[in-house]
């Protein structure tokens, strides 16, 4: 662990705070002054911090699937979530843009730590929303948005290009396998494994692309907060096994005080979750520091979660918006801009402590648009993660999917079908949505009536 490693500081003067960081400069008066540890490459017209690549034929941000920052003509953007934050400070007539709230805060003059300490797993309290940083003066940039370098005011950025896939699914297929196999030339893939539909689907991808991988679990121990669920500790090593793998569980070692506290400071507070839990008991030090580790996290965002369970939006956000108006639909954008570019994104920079590579192969506009274009009723189950698990590693499908006791998968059961009523607005709505998925062709499989010697039988696709 190392205080602000993968960090950047674009500013009007080179950041000298920090020994053997790297300085460049971007304009005659504005340089950029970064940790080695985080990559830069230039691109046409700009420069590229952080990782990130294509998951077609062409090198538009549109296509990029990563987490990093594009810096061009003056400006600056994020990758589609955010997940490379950035945090914007103004000191008299300088503007200082960061990926850490803890190096802006720190400038003279100095700011305070946030006053409000977040809790893990309290529902609207485990992140600081952006705009906000938690830090009087520094604010967040959010996905939608592009930064000038030196002065002047926010741009709005489409958050996700038009979708243009004919097939959704066979679309996500070819992008998520083109990721996964350019990721695999960068270094070593490590898939970070619990017994949920996203990581499979990541792990899914891998195996069609015939790739070598190690698969892992970070294990809690029974002194944590939330300890690994029983579906999260049996699950992978039999995943694996399927696939001819073997799997790694990741034990924490003893808590050590020092490195939770570096690891609060480097993050200036803005997670409190597993990465925390992960950190102070040493587990990223098990993972090779050459890995690519894959995770499954961004997926959500085509889950339609936000759509069905729409909590209270920030009032600032949500100004934004309604002046920003975009074809994407309010839940959806909501989350991407507060659950994946707030809570999220602080979590990945927090990670950086450990000065490893982690990135999320569903971080793609053009993906997600795609998964956007679903109707809602297939998103909210995941069915087209499922069927797509299934067009790319068959055996994967053979084993359920965070599994759970019976009266909690029914409650589970009853939640989102009561929450799909109220999308529908009402019973008979609902009810014709559901015929709809059960009948609608999906992919190129669809239901079928067939009459036996029982009655009519009604054949569903193995997606359903």
């Amino acid at each position: 662990m190392r205080l602000h490693q993968r960090q950047f500081v674009v500013g009007p003067r080179p950041f000298e705070d920090l020994e053997g960081w790297t300085v460049s400069r971007l304009q005659p008066d504005l340089f950029l002054s970064r940790c080695p540890t985080l990559p830069v490459r230039s691109v046409e017209d700009g420069d590229l911090l952080g990782l990130a690549v294509s998951s077609d034929d062409t090198e538009l941000p549109a296509a990029w699937a990563g987490r990093y920052v594009l810096i061009r003509d003056g400006m600056l953007e994020m990758d589609t979530s955010g997940l490379l934050g950035v945090f914007y400070r103004q000191v008299e007539n300088e503007r200082w843009i960061s990926s850490s709230p803890e190096l802006l805060r720190r400038i003279p003059p100095e700011l305070a730590e946030p006053e409000r300490r977040l809790q893990w797993a309290v529902e609207g309290n485990e992140w600081f929303e952006p705009p906000h940083s938690g830090v009087a003066s520094v604010r967040r940039l959010l996905p939608s948005q592009r930064l000038p370098l030196t002065k002047g005011t926010i741009e709005p950025k489409p958050l996700l290009p038009a979708p243009e896939a004919l097939d959704p699914i066979a679309d996500a297929e070819h992008r998520l396998r083109r990721v996964v196999g350019e990721l695999a030339e960068l270094g070593p893939l490590w898939v970070e494994l619990p017994g949920g539909r996203d990581s499979r689907l990541v792990l899914a991808a891998c195996v069609a692309e015939g790739l070598e991988q190690v698969t892992f679990t970070f294990d809690r121990g029974p002194g944590a907060e939330y300890p690994l669920s029983a579906g999260d500790r049996r699950l992978p090593p039999r995943l694996a096994a399927l696939v001819g793998l073997q799997h790694r569980l990741l034990r924490p070692r003893a808590y050590d005080h020092d490195a939770a506290a570096l690891f609060d400071r480097h993050c200036c507070f803005h997670c409190v979750g597993g990465e925390r839990y992960e950190a102070a008991h040493g587990q990223w030090d098990q993972v090779p520091r050459e890995a690519i580790v894959l995770g499954g996290n961004v997926f959500e965002a085509g889950r339609a979660y936000y759509r069905l369970h729409l909590p209270p939006a920030p009032v600032e956000w949500s100004r934004w918006a309604r002046d920003t108006p975009h074809e994407l639909d309010h839940g959806d954008r909501l989350y991407i801009e507060q659950r994946l570019a707030g809570w999220l994104s602080s979590a990945e920079q927090a990670a950086d402590v450990n000065g490893r590579a982690r990135v999320y192969p569903a971080n793609c506009g053009r993906l997600l648009a795609a998964f956007l274009t679903l109707p809602d009723d297939v998103r909210a189950r995941g069915l087209h993660q499922t069927r797509l698990i299934e067009r790319m590693a068959p055996r994967l499908s053979r084993l359920p999917f965070n599994p759970l006791p019976l009266r909690q998968r029914a409650r589970a059961r009853w939640d989102r079908e009561r929450a799909l009523v109220r999308h529908h607005d009402g019973v008979a709505r609902y009810v014709r949505a559901r015929v709809d998925v059960l009948s609608r062709r999906f992919n190129e499989t669809i239901p079928t009536l067939t009459v036996g010697s029982a009655g009519v039988l009604l054949s569903l696709p193995t997606a359903v």
